[in-house]
């Protein structure tokens, strides 16, 4: 994968900035996921409370987080790129 992440403001942070390669794939599939919350509210809140949850609980374990989300987030990704 190639990409490059840019974050801004700390523990307060107001930007979080992915780039990638054009045509790649991971744009393909953040957007589908993005799409597919959009029109799915009611995952979408079950998503945002599950990031509260983890972010209250993993507070200054970032792996641990993401790795929480990870099993949600691949699930909602099959549906998507469907």
């Amino acid at each position: 994968m190639n990409v490059d992440t840019f974050k801004k403001g700390g523990d307060n942070r107001s930007h979080h900035v992915h780039i990638y390669q054009i045509g790649s794939y991971e744009i393909k599939r953040l957007l589908a996921f993005r799409y597919y919350l959009k029109s799915h509210p009611d995952e979408m809140k079950i998503y945002g409370e599950l990031k509260e949850k983890l972010a209250q609980q993993l507070p200054l374990n970032m792996k641990s987080y993401i790795n929480g989300k990870d099993y949600f987030v691949k699930n909602i990704e099959l549906k998507a790129l469907e």
